[in-house]
């Protein structure tokens, strides 16, 4: 065999397995992944119970760099309020202040969201609060 037709021939199999190796992470092979946090779920410190404007819904952190979600409810179970943060608190917005009444009930969770922000990993147990 000439030495320009196994150059030809070397270069096409490296070409295939290029191609193929470029396939692995469509095939479900060891592609590299977004880390998951950790599905422990983070624990609500306030509001709880009776609680008086202003108030913030902060709870204790977990490890990693998570993205939180804050859920609001109320007793029908309607969704009221819903924030992505990174902090381990925030504020309630004007819209969802304006949506609370005095002794009125409310839950609240904080959730770990996946890495790439689309679904639950862990969500804390449901905390109730009533505005005075």
């Amino acid at each position: 065999m000439a030495d320009a037709e196994v150059k030809v021939r070397t270069a096409a199999w490296f070409l295939l397995l290029l191609s193929l190796a470029a396939l692995l992470p469509a095939c479900g092979g060891d592609a590299p992944r977004a880390a998951e946090p950790p599905a422990v779920a983070p624990e609500p410190i306030t509001p709880r119970g009776p609680t008086e404007m202003p108030f913030v819904f902060s709870w204790k952190p977990v490890p990693g760099d998570p993205i939180y979600r804050v859920r609001v409810t109320d007793a029908a179970e309607r969704v009221l309020y819903e924030q992505d943060v990174r902090a381990t608190q925030c504020r309630p917005t004007t819209e969802l202040k304006n949506m609370m009444t005095d002794h009125a009930s409310f839950t609240w969770t904080v959730a770990i969201l996946s890495a790439d922000g689309t679904k639950d990993v862990a969500r804390s147990a449901p905390v109730q609060f009533k505005l005075k």
